[in-house]
């Protein structure tokens, strides 16, 4: 019991630490005298500071879980979907405490690189399972081999967007994302897809 209240403080202190002070400025040295125990001792529950901060991103990852689950159960128009897809984006991934630290940890390694693979392709199959929708439905007319072309096109305008509006505020960024769906979907909306737009905020 002591040893699974120990890794919960850890994990606790360790959270706090790299929301303050991002992923490089907190040590594991910090997040011992935090908690009151030594580095070995962190050591000895979690092999590195990158497993630690693993498990702290698998429970972001788990609230986005919730999240989208929701919007898919909440909205039954795809176009409405990707507008629900797009506010969490900027609002609670974009804006998240730990995001900070995320993007250090990411860097450029080559030993992140699988970890910055595997959330973008998590992003990739949520769209992907919009637009499939859409055109089962009737909703979207995209050609036959042309859905991972429009997955890419949408998942990378998400991050290149975000990546240089950074400095902006969540209005300009939403404003501009928007815009981008506003024009997208005309490109491929049906005529009697019976979407009449809205806002999702």
């Amino acid at each position: 019991m002591k040893k699974e209240l120990k890794k919960q403080a850890i994990l606790v202190a360790a959270q706090r630490l790299f929301v303050e002070k991002g992923y490089n400025d907190a040590s594991l040295q910090m997040i011992a005298d935090e908690v009151g125990t030594t580095r070995s001792n962190i050591l000895y529950h979690y092999k590195s500071k990158a497993a630690l901060f693993e498990i702290i991103l698998k429970d972001w990852e788990d609230e986005w879980v919730v999240t989208w689950e929701r919007i898919k159960a909440e909205t039954c128009h795809p176009s409405v979907q990707l507008q629900g897809f797009f506010h969490v984006f900027i609002y609670e991934d974009l804006r998240h405490p730990l995001r900070k630290a995320f993007d250090e940890f990411l860097g450029d390694a080559d030993s992140k690189q699988k970890e910055k693979e595997r959330w973008v392709e998590c992003d990739q199959e949520s769209i992907a399972f919009i637009l499939s929708r859409g055109v089962s439905e009737g909703y979207y007319n995209i050609e036959t081999g042309q859905m991972n072309t429009h997955v890419n096109l949408i998942v990378g305008s998400l991050y290149g967007m975000s990546d240089t509006m950074r400095q902006e505020s969540d209005e300009q960024i939403m404003s501009a994302f928007k815009l981008f769906l506003e024009i997208y979907l005309k490109k491929i909306e049906t005529d009697v897809n019976g979407f009449e737009g809205g806002d999702n905020e």
